[in-house]
């Protein structure tokens, strides 16, 4: 009985060496500029050193009553974003709130498909709960209420269609790291 806990135990200390040397400090690497990588890449989330002036703008700025935020793919790995039904057309995708606002993340797919995503906001939320994952679907929407204070935040998204069908499906997902800034921006640093 000795010499089978003794396995047991060297087992499960292997596998927790092999998890620890597959994974990859997600503070390491990836993009820094908001531009998108190929499908895997590990993107840096956490804060960001923007300020509102000269970031934020009538095009990227939530209004009082609307602030949705649209994510979806197009199945080459390519992410779009809109802002309450408008193109966000620079490389950053910024978002620019109020402090205390709150922002809605949806996705309409195309017709007879469904998409879900995932929200990661690294080690430093915007998001006045300070909840680091947030996820929602083109049927569930996903609204939190940012931060109480001014920062800039950098956060991944990805998205990927819902399975039509069980057993092992390819999927084409898609992923970038755009940005939130929040009142007046950079009195946070990147840590």
């Amino acid at each position: 009985m000795t010499i089978r806990h003794r396995y047991v135990l060297q087992s499960a200390a292997i596998l927790l060496v092999a998890v620890l040397v597959g994974c990859k400090d997600k503070n390491a690497g990836g993009p820094t500029n908001g531009q998108q990588g190929p499908p895997g890449t590990l993107w840096v989330a956490g804060l960001c050193n923007l300020p509102s002036a000269g970031n934020c703008t009538t095009a990227n700025t939530c209004t009082a009553t609307a602030c949705n935020v649209g994510v979806s793919t197009d199945g080459t790995g390519a992410v779009n974003m809109t802002l309450n039904g408008q193109a966000l057309t620079s490389a950053d995708k910024i978002v620019c709130a109020a402090q205390g606002a709150a922002v809605t993340w949806s996705n309409t797919p195309p017709p007879g498909q469904h998409f879900s995503f995932l929200l990661d906001f690294g080690n430093v939320a915007p998001i006045t709960n300070s909840m680091t994952y947030g996820n929602g679907s083109d049927t569930a929407p996903a609204t939190y209420t940012v931060a109480s204070a001014n920062g800039c935040y950098k956060y991944n998204v990805k998205i990927c269609p819902v399975p039509s069908s069980a057993g092992p499906n390819t999927l084409a997902c898609g992923e970038i790291d755009p940005k939130i800034i929040v009142g007046s921006g950079n009195t946070m640093q990147k840590q």
